[in-house]
């Protein structure tokens, strides 16, 4: 980004001019058990992005801070920020107008950012009285990747360029449906992660291969999705667009000694699709290898992108684990939700990339959805049957959430949407609204009944005891595990009365 070195001395002269917010106060209310909290790697890039053309910009994650909208209202004006970038998800809403409104009351320019920015587009035309909270919250909206386009639209206005007033902009921006792509990645800075952070966001489950790792940097590689899910949203995607657009891996590769040097013992890359394409993760291990670096590292990944050849390469410069979309064990479900055109060859391949998986030594989180549309109770039974035939180290099981940034809601009847907008929550771990062939109450009776009958079997508690027995010499660990046991229990004998 050019900027003068006159600006830059004038953009100094203000402390903490921005700050940049996570917000969802009620994510850790969602669960009893240990989360995977990934920083907010967007608001990090912006940041980074802001530093060098001379803003002071400091970060507030609500996820790990845990702060009430009171706590973080005093914090940001304590700062005395001239801009308030808001970060927000579908779940947390009603949070992220609250802010943003209470924020511009104290002359604060609010900016809106992420998946929040998404519902609010869809929901543009649709409610009226939503539509005016909105500009009542934030003067500026960013629809699609805000890395490279908050910071350019913040010296815009710190140097009071001419251009539109604030509600002609989000007017057309949802109107048009114009989505900001971000296609020169090669244009960020690198995200500033401090000993603290890396600790906040550690992988918090026992894996054997990342025994003893505390301390956890994030990067990203890649931006966008090839694929056409239907229940595909920016509340648990971490790009936008469909266009894959990928960063040089030499460029990567110094990312990754920069957090090396800075503390970091092991990476995450946050890509939605990173081995999409075959020739950039052969690349990123190829540049791994030359330079040496062998730190352990984890990413996401789709069973039909992975292959032996390419899981072996990527072993030899660190991969230690996978979170695997694996959704369905019922082939119907699978091409329901638009993950593969044959159900069929889609679990075929699920099961013959997990023994792969456990030869190379390579630990796996398979991911699986309950609630699709049309699933029956005997769907949900062969997914749970697969999972535990595939034998992945954990599971997670969401609940299918139609978001209405879903291409799912874009084909829903009025009716079925008024429905869902008037949720009192929604989140992807609660079931608010079946599109199953069950109640809700069933769906999330389901979910509970999946995690028993994977977990409390006697393979499954010998093969973890097995690959973990180092843990159990830890009394914390154990406290904490029980602790954590008979929150799990009263919470599920409340939600199931």
């Amino acid at each position: 980004m050019d900027v003068s070195c006159a600006e830059i001395k004038s953009i100094s002269t203000i402390k903490d001019s921005v700050t940049l917010i996570r917000v969802d106060h009620s994510f850790q209310s969602f669960f009893s058990h240990p989360r995977h909290s990934h920083p907010p790697l967007d608001l990090l890039y912006i940041q980074s992005g802001l530093r060098e053309i001379g803003f002071d910009a400091c970060l507030i994650d609500m996820w790990v801070s845990r702060q009430s909208i009171g706590q973080v209202l005093q914090t940001v004006l304590s700062t005395h920020p001239k801009f308030a970038i808001i970060k927000a998800y579908t779940w947390c809403i009603h949070v992220s107008l609250e802010l943003g409104r209470l924020l511009r009351k104290k002359d604060v320019i609010t900016i809106a950012v992420g998946q929040h920015v998404n519902h609010a587009s869809v929901l543009w035309e649709e409610n009226a009285t939503f539509k005016n909270n909105w500009l009542q919250a934030f003067d500026f909206s960013i629809h699609g990747a805000p890395e490279l386009e908050c910071p350019r639209l913040i010296k815009k206005l710190f140097f009071k360029q001419p251009g539109k007033n604030s509600s002609a902009i989000i007017y057309q921006q949802f109107s048009t449906n114009h989505i900001v792509s971000l296609s020169q990645p090669e244009h960020l800075s690198y995200p500033q992660f401090t000993d603290k952070m890396m600790k906040a966001y550690a992988f918090p489950f026992p894996v054997a291969s990342l025994r003893g790792i505390k301390k956890w940097a994030y990067v990203q590689t890649s931006w966008g999705c090839p694929y056409g899910c239907l229940h595909c949203s920016g509340a648990v995607r971490k790009s936008f667009g469909k266009t894959h657009y990928k960063r040089n891996p030499t460029q990567v590769i110094d990312e990754i000694i920069f957090h090396i040097q800075k503390g970091a013992q092991a990476i995450c890359f946050e890509d939605d699709a990173l081995f999409a394409d075959k020739r950039h993760i052969q690349a990123l291990c190829d540049a791994m290898m030359q330079q040496h670096i062998n730190i352990p590292w984890m990413a996401h990944a789709r069973p039909d992108e992975l292959d032996e050849t390419t899981l072996k390469k990527a072993t030899h410069c660190g991969l230690k684990l996978l979170k695997i979309g694996v959704e369905s064990g019922a082939k119907k479900q699978i091409e329901i939700i638009g993950k593969a055109r044959s159900g069929k060859k889609w679990i075929e391949q699920v099961r013959h990339i997990f023994p792969i998986l456990h030869h190379l030594n390579i630990a796996s989180i398979a991911m699986f959805m309950i609630g699709t549309p049309g699933e029956t109770s005997e769907d949900i039974k062969r997914s749970i049957l697969l999972a535990r035939e595939i034998l992945p180290d954990y599971v997670q099981v969401q609940i299918f959430t139609p978001y209405p940034d879903t291409p799912y809601y874009q084909h829903l009847p009025q009716v079925d949407r008024k429905e869902i907008n008037r949720m009192p929550s929604y989140h992807y771990h609660r079931c608010q609204w079946s599109a199953a062939r069950m109640s809700k109450k069933n769906v999330s009776r389901y979910q509970i009944h999946f995690y028993r009958l994977f977990y409390l079997r006697t393979n499954y508690m010998l093969q973890f005891l097995k690959k973990n027995k180092d843990l159990f010499k830890q009394r914390s660990f154990l406290t904490d595990a029980f602790k954590s046991f008979i929150n799990k229990r009263v919470k599920e004998i409340w939600r199931t009365r």
